[in-house]
């Protein structure tokens, strides 16, 4: 199938993107480079793409990207990487920082999916990345590699791209390296919130969950997640919202009210403080061309 892209490329002129063609010597090789680059995106920076046969690998290093994919939205900071196949609708732009300076790399090859679909059993498609992940490092080396065509440059980018797809494939199991284990009592709060986000919660009912007080829940919650139950909630909220005002056609008042607010004026104001743009001016600024 034809690639869908649909994209607003707003880079700094420091950018660089190198797209790579196999040779016939490549194509043999069960890993290959398809295109590899650093950019320092604006803030008008926007990218909407479906139906391209590749692998995506991105890590942050600084500011903040957002990113939807699967039907979720998720908010990128610095060292956090991503891992999606591009055949599924992927669509990611600049978050409220507005800059994100980032390295990424495509991969194509008939092992890169095994790779993939251990890393979404771990909990992909964005983790943070290990004190000593070899992710940044590996995809300035393969930047390097893609000016110097050449059996052996093509042959070392193999190894650089299975020592990535490895770390990403297992850096769920490993992802939050001090965090003690959440209990089952904190997991039933957090499925709570997550299958009830759009509907009025309070402290008190999320205690219950836990069989607690609401002061001994907050507090542990706090602990597993790193987030108050308020935060994670306000979270899921907001990015619930985003989507609709990107792909629903409702007015603001209808998007606040269907992810859970009560008070237009509290969404609108809970919307600006995290996305830096009123909820309107999101969606002008996502609609525009």
């Amino acid at each position: 199938m034809k690639t869908f892209l649909k994209n607003v490329r707003d880079l700094g002129e420091r950018s660089v993107a190198i797209n790579l063609t196999p040779g016939p010597a490549a194509k043999s090789l069960p890993y290959q480079l398809q295109a590899v680059g650093h950019f320092y995106a604006k803030a008008n920076y926007f990218t909407e793409r479906k139906y391209l046969d590749s692998f995506q690998v991105i890590h942050t290093l600084y500011g903040q990207g957002h990113l939807h994919y699967r039907n979720r939205d998720y908010d990128v900071m610095p060292g956090d990487l991503i891992f999606i196949d591009c055949n599924e609708l992927h669509i990611y732009d600049v978050g409220r920082y507005g800059h994100w300076e980032k390295l990424w790399a495509h991969f194509i090859g008939p092992g890169c999916r095994t790779y993939f679909e251990a890393a979404m059993r771990q909990g992909g498609p964005v983790m943070k990345a290990a004190p000593d992940s070899v992710v940044p490092a590996s995809l300035r080396q393969l930047l390097q590699l893609a000016a110097e065509p050449g059996r052996l440059s093509e042959l070392r980018c193999q190894k650089l791209i299975v020592d990535i797809m490895t770390e990403l494939a297992t850096a769920g199991a490993t992802e939050d390296w001090n965090a003690p284990i959440a209990s089952e009592a904190v997991r039933r709060v957090v499925a709570r919130i997550e299958g009830d986000y759009d509907k009025p919660l309070t402290l008190d009912e999320l205690a219950r969950e836990m069989s607690a007080s609401k002061y001994h829940m907050i507090r542990e919650f706090k602990k597993h997640t790193g987030q108050t139950p308020h935060d994670y909630l306000l979270t899921l909220r907001l990015s619930a919202a985003k989507n609709l005002l990107k792909y629903a056609d409702l007015s603001v008042h209808e998007v606040a009210g269907q992810v859970g607010f009560d008070n237009p004026s509290h969404f609108i104001t809970s919307f600006k403080k995290q996305e830096g743009v009123t909820p309107l001016a999101y969606r002008k600024r996502w609609s525009s061309p």
